[in-house]
This record gives C-alpha cells, sequence and structure tokens, in this order.
C-alpha cells in the first residue's frame, strides 16, 4: 500500500511541476511578413477587406482541407467568415478598418482540446515600387496549447510563416 502511496505522490509532483514549468514559459507569439506588391494600396484594399476576395489570394481559403463559410457580412467592421479544418473550427471578424491603410481581424479557433484568440493585421505601406503589405499574427497561448503545442512538437512560427509567404499577395 505504501507503494502505491509514494507512486501517486511522485506522479502528482511530476504533474505540478510540469503545469509550474509549462505556466512559466512565454506563450507570446507574433508573425509577420512584408511583400512588396506592384500595385496601389487602394487595389490591395478592396482585396483584404472583403472575405469574399480572400479566395483569391489567401492560403487557408484555398486549402482542400479547410471548409470555409462566409458571413452574411463580409466586409467592414463586423465582416466575417469561418472555417473548419480536421483539427476544428474557427471564425475571422473585422474589428478595425483604416481605408487603403489596414485591416484588423480578431480570429478565434477551438479545438477538442483548447480554444485560442489572435488578432491578423494587414497593413498597407505606399512605396516606390507599389506597396508593402506587411501581414502579422500576434496572441498568447494559454497553458493546454503550450503543453500541447509541446508535446505535439509544434511551432507556430513553422505553420504560419509558409503559409503568409505562399498567399499571393503576400
Amino acid at each position: 500500500m505504501k507503494v502505491l502511496k509514494y507512486l501517486f505522490l511522485f506522479i502528482l509532483v511530476i504533474i505540478i511541476g510540469a503545469a509550474v514549468y509549462f505556466s512559466l514559459q512565454d506563450g507570446t507569439y507574433y508573425i509577420t511578413e512584408k511583400k512588396i506588391i506592384k500595385a496601389p494600396p487602394e487595389m490591395i484594399y478592396e482585396e483584404i477587406s472583403d472575405f469574399k476576395n480572400w479566395n483569391h489570394w489567401n492560403p487557408w481559403t484555398n486549402s482542400t482541407e479547410v471548409t470555409n463559410t462566409l458571413g452574411d457580412i463580409t466586409t467592414g467592421i463586423n465582416g466575417n467568415y469561418s472555417f473548419k479544418d480536421e483539427y476544428g473550427n474557427g471564425s475571422m471578424t473585422i474589428t478595425a478598418l483604416e481605408p487603403n491603410k489596414s485591416v484588423e481581424s480578431e480570429m478565434e479557433y477551438h479545438t477538442s482540446i483548447s480554444d485560442s484568440k489572435s488578432v491578423v493585421t494587414m497593413t498597407l505601406n505606399p512605396v516606390p515600387e507599389g506597396t508593402e503589405v506587411v501581414w502579422n499574427i500576434k496572441g498568447e497561448d494559454g497553458l493546454k496549447n503550450k503543453v500541447m503545442n509541446f508535446i505535439l512538437g509544434l511551432d507556430l512560427e513553422e505553420e504560419i510563416r509558409p503559409m503568409y509567404k505562399k498567399g499571393s499577395i503576400i
């Protein structure tokens, strides 16, 4: 009986230690990509400010592994779309716009294991060659996400950066 008691205490100490370790790890992420496009900001803004146009250039909306559903409103504040993939489902909602300069959206993603929220921003900067498009995502992983990323060997930057580069706007 003593062996079971010590085994239980040992496992409990391991679990508590792991929880403390992962809770102390920085879960903040900020991933950004930039690209110069030979087009005026007004033309690019039309593509990025209406989710109906995202299938022209966004690698996630073009993926056969993702099912996308446009919301009733696709442009302007509260414009949105939802998506579903093999791991879970999510949505993007436009939260801020600066015409011909930037679009900011909140992205939520829900899996059977965890939930996450991120802010996705696209900023348009006029340059002599056309427009510099800056696409970034920022957020913070909670304890569950930190543990799962560790167990599964996931690196958000390794997952997101290639997709940002693949997008034909970016």
